[in-house]
Parts: C-alpha cells; structure tokens; sequence
C-alpha cells in the first residue's frame, strides 16, 4: 500500500476578471482562457488521475470542467480552495488598488517571510497565512482520503 498521494495543482485559464485587471470576482473564464485549458488538457491527458478537484469558483469550475472529459471524471468542487478573500478591494482595479496602497505594497516587500505572511492589507483582507492555512487542511485532508482509499 502507498503512503503517498499525488496531487497536481493547476491555476484556472484567463477569467473575466484577471482580463480587466479586477480583484477577485468570481467570473467566467473568456475565449483565451478556455483555449488555455484546452492545451493544458491535451498536456495531461496521458496522465491517470482517480478524482478532479476544483476550488467552487466559476473560472476554476470551467476549467476543471475542460479536463474532466479526457479522464471521465466527475468535478468536485472545495470552497476551502477559493482564492484569496480580498474584502473591501474585491472587484477593484488591481492597478488604481497598487497606486492608492504603494506604500503598502512597499511596506510589504521589505518585510521577512514570517512578517510577510501574516501581512494584511486591510483587517478584512485574508493574509498569506490564513490563505494558506484553509488551503493545505484541505490538501492534507483530500491527500488523506485518497491515500486511504489505495
């Protein structure tokens, strides 16, 4: 019996979002986002996968969704894998959010990774720790399910 789990993590093709420059959002992916996924497809299409997982948010859906076929699964989504909750900057432009928080920003890069990490740009904002934290509980606990299941 194996020890061990694989997990591959992709990053959904362009979204609705990234193409207007706009924090988080849950949007669709666009043209070229869904060809992005389509070519990764073709890329792991050889590779034997027992599950297909998605964070719940619609870009990330539609692109497990691309995948699914070639390896005949069904997608389960995990909200625990959303990306980051940016709280009051959500849907804002990232570039007019990088020009009003410079020295935010400024401020952040020059910190150490244990500062870093724990760095929020707004007490609504999630930071790179509790990002993390939600993120790789749940990678543990799907790694644990499917070691269990060999």
């Amino acid at each position: 019996m194996n020890n061990f789990c694989t997990i591959y993590l992709v990053r959904h093709g362009q979204s609705e979002a990234n193409e207007q420059d706009l924090y988080g959002l849950d949007t669709a992916l666009t043209s070229k986002g869904k060809e992005q996924i389509k070519l990764l497809s073709e890329k792991l299409r050889q590779i034997h996968f027992d599950a297909l997982m998605a964070s719940s948010m619609l870009r990330a859906k539609q692109s497990a969704e691309i995948i699914a076929p070639d390896h005949d699964l069904a997608v389960k989504t995990y909200h625990a894998l959303r990306e980051r909750h940016y709280g009051h900057l959500e849907g804002r432009k990232g570039k007019l959010v990088y020009e009003e928080l410079k020295e935010l920003f400024q401020k952040r890069s020059t910190l150490v990774y244990e500062e870093r990490v724990k760095f929020k740009f707004s007490d609504d904002y999630e930071s790179d720790e509790e990002l993390m934290a939600r993120f790789i509980t749940t990678l543990r606990e799907i790694a644990a399910l499917y070691t269990q299941m060999r």
